[in-house]
């Protein structure tokens, strides 16, 4: 009976290359007990190892994946990834400065914030500089797209990859998404309609008045 391993050794790992599918890979440093005297940050996933990685030790050879990330934590750890195709999500309070080891190496970022008052903008906000060699970024807005408005014309805020291809989800419209030329667009024409509205208001309110004055 033939099978896979009587396959020429090169078709093998052909095939292996063709699992290699784009993942979200989920990573978080736990946090230092409160009152602990020591610091004992810990590298954390939830995301399962790759399948290909628990099928048989040839797949492992082929470099398909990495152990990545084992510069995080207080502790030599490490979670499986492509980080060619893999989207790295920091999840939790996403302090992107426990980051700073790793950022280089990421190509494809995902985060989850808020950013009532700008303050993510303020506090976190020039960290994303050092992912310096990122191509895609996804921002999933905890509270919505408003405070994130103006975000392509701010000259202390520059993401370290092409406008286009920063996606912002509004996790209040389903998670619909856009990048932060497109919102600016969106909030001008919404400020533009408004501000039409109240001028034909100004311009109508004291025709109004003095015809209610009109005896009938």
């Amino acid at each position: 009976m033939f099978t896979f391993s009587d396959l020429p050794p090169e078709i093998r790992a052909l095939i292996w290359k063709f699992t290699v599918e784009p993942r979200t890979v989920k990573v978080r440093l736990t946090e230092t007990p409160v009152g602990s005297e020591e610091i004992e940050n810990r590298l954390v996933s939830t995301t399962t190892v790759p399948a290909p990685l628990q099928t048989c030790r040839e797949a492992r050879y082929l470099g398909l994946y990495k152990q990545a990330f084992s510069e995080l934590g207080t502790e030599r750890r490490y979670i499986w990834a492509n980080l060619d195709i893999d989207m790295i999500f920091l999840v939790g309070a996403c302090n992107l400065i426990s980051f700073e080891a790793i950022a280089p190496l990421i190509k494809r970022l995902k985060i989850q914030v808020e950013n009532e008052g700008e303050m993510w903008f303020q506090l976190q906000g020039h960290k994303i500089q050092n992912f310096i060699n990122v191509e895609d970024i996804c921002v999933i807005c905890e509270d919505g797209w408003y405070n994130w408005a103006g975000d392509s014309k701010l000259s202390w805020m520059s993401w370290p990859c092409a406008l286009e291809n920063v996606l912002l989800f509004n996790v209040d419209e389903g998670g619909r998404a856009i990048n932060p030329i497109e919102l600016d667009k969106m909030f001008e024409e919404r400020w533009y309609a408004r501000a039409r509205v109240l001028q034909y208001q100004r311009d109508t309110w004291p025709q109004q008045e003095l015809a209610d004055m009109v005896p009938p």
